[in-house]
């Protein structure tokens, strides 16, 4: 099990960034990518 998940608000979000992610995942033969932004609500 790999852990895909990146943070979007520790990375500037540009096409280029992505791009870079995706590279880097096929390089590791990584094939599922989850991109989260997380929120401050309280329940």
């Amino acid at each position: 099990m790999v852990d895909a998940h990146i943070h979007l608000d520790k990375i500037e979000l540009k096409k280029q960034t992505v791009e870079k992610i995706v590279a880097k995942a096929i390089e590791r033969n990584i094939n599922e990518i989850y991109l989260l932004e997380h929120t401050n609500v309280l329940i």
